[in-house]
C-alpha cells in the first residue's frame, strides 16, 4: 500500500517529503486601531468581561511560539478592550 499517492488535482507534497516552510519576513503592518476596536466590541459583545482574559491569553500563546506580529495586534486589542471595558467596570 503507497501512502503517497496523490488524488487527481490534489496539489500537496506527498507525505514524508514536505519542504520547510520559509521564514516570515518582518512586516511593518500592524493592526490599526480602528481595526483593534472593532475586534474588541466583538469580543465584548460575544464575551463581556471575560473578552479581557481572552485576549490576554492569546497575547501570552503568541509570545510563547515567538509571533511577534500576533503579539502586538493582541496587545492593542488589550488597549482596546480596557478602554471599551473601563467604563463598566467603573459603573
Amino acid at each position: 500500500m503507497c501512502t503517497e499517492r496523490l488524488f487527481p488535482g490534489d496539489r500537496r507534497k506527498p507525505v514524508g517529503r514536505r519542504e520547510a516552510p520559509a521564514p516570515l519576513e518582518p512586516s511593518s503592518v500592524m493592526l490599526e486601531p480602528p481595526d483593534a476596536a472593532q475586534i474588541a466590541r466583538g469580543l465584548a459583545e460575544k464575551y463581556g468581561a471575560e473578552a479581557l482574559g481572552l485576549a490576554q491569553d492569546r497575547a501570552q500563546r503568541a509570545a510563547e511560539i515567538g509571533d511577534a506580529l500576533a503579539l502586538e495586534a493582541w496587545r492593542t486589542v488589550i488597549a482596546a478592550l480596557h478602554a471599551l471595558l473601563q467604563p463598566m467596570v467603573d459603573a
